[in-house]
């Protein structure tokens, strides 16, 4: 009992952070499936801002996935340089372009199986995709969510690379409140990005810090790294 009403107040202070703190960018107020889809391949290990500082520019060059698809790499790698990794990432979307126009009729596919078959989308980006383009209940599991639910609720991965948990997933599907999945999802990355930090993070300030493994065991150990 105790453990469902931990998780209950996670959740609901997760959808409160968001409510009151969530970011204000441009691609979270599109409905536009092509915008979110290259928006989640434009984020992978860069930041928001930099994101947002090419936006606009990527999207009036190239609105379609038909423009993408025809896109040439040098002009793209352009549009993208300060993004880092701009050959490799120009590469992988114009691919990714061409196998939806030539595999999917230019429409990009709704179901997971489908999705994680295309180029450059990983189990991160189909489940993006899924939840913020299709409103589904599926859970986003990043490097910032990994830190957050582990540090939370103690979550051990067995896997190097925590963030292809399985059980981890479902871990965090379980939390999300029913029809509430953008905003859950969405509201742990912004609550990483402000309180959860890589290093020394504001667990002061943190309202869950009660409840919180990594606190409570940092009081206990004098460190808070």
């Amino acid at each position: 009992m105790k453990e469902k009403k931990v998780k209950k107040k996670f959740s609901t202070f997760i959808l409160d952070f968001y409510n009151s703190h969530g970011r204000d960018f441009p691609w979270r107020q599109t409905k536009n499936p092509y915008k979110i889809l290259l928006t989640e391949i434009l984020l992978r290990r860069t930041t928001s801002i930099q994101v947002n500082s090419i936006y606009k520019e990527f999207f009036d060059q190239y609105p379609t996935i038909k423009s993408l698809s025809l896109a040439k790499k040098e002009d793209l790698e352009t549009v993208i340089k300060c993004l880092g990794l701009s050959k490799q990432r120009s590469v992988q979307m114009i691919r990714l372009a061409n196998v939806i126009m030539e595999q999917h009729g230019g429409v990009i596919p709704k179901s997971y199986d489908e999705l994680i078959e295309l180029p450059a989308v990983g189990m991160y980006t189909a489940g993006g995709f899924l939840c913020l383009a299709g409103g589904e209940n599926v859970s986003m599991v990043d490097t910032n969510v990994v830190r957050v639910v582990s540090r939370y609720f103690n979550f051990k991965s067995t896997k190097t690379e925590s963030w292809t948990d399985k059980k981890l997933w479902k871990f965090v599907k379980d939390l999300i409140p029913k029809g509430k999945c953008r905003e859950f999802n969405l509201g742990i990355i912004d609550f990483a990005n402000a309180i959860c930090i890589p290093k020394k993070p504001r667990c002061d300030v943190c309202k869950l810090n009660n409840e919180c493994y990594y606190f409570k065991n940092s009081k206990i150990l004098g460190n808070n790294n």
